[in-house]
């Protein structure tokens, strides 16, 4: 059987590579605890707030969006808005508006 005597735990933010490494997540996927093979994806209207090796995958605030695999949300622009957690943000309707980026109302 294989010695396991010198086998150790990976951290948060990395994930076991061939039972043989830690390595850190790739962007716009995260690790709350080690990952075997790959690290979770943060999925779309959410973000990881770090490039590489993240622990957390939080939603985007009102106002922004990601199309996932984000580092950060992107502020809507003037005239589209978004709810929390957006993928994409929506144009006002028309007879509304908004004037500054990242509003989450018309």
């Amino acid at each position: 059987s294989a010695d396991r005597t010198s086998c150790g735990s990976c951290p948060a933010g990395t994930f076991v590579f061939n039972e043989t490494s830690c390595e850190f997540c790739s962007q716009g996927k995260y690790a709350p605890s080690a990952q075997t093979d790959d690290c979770l994806v943060c999925d779309e209207g959410y973000f990881t707030g770090t490039q590489y090796g993240s622990t957390v995958c939080n939603g985007c605030e009102e106002g922004k969006f990601s199309a996932g695999l984000a580092v950060n949300c992107t502020d809507c622009l003037a005239g589209t808005y978004s709810a929390s957690r957006a993928s994409t943000c929506t144009n006002c309707s028309e007879g509304s508006y908004s004037a500054t980026d990242a509003a989450f109302a018309c």
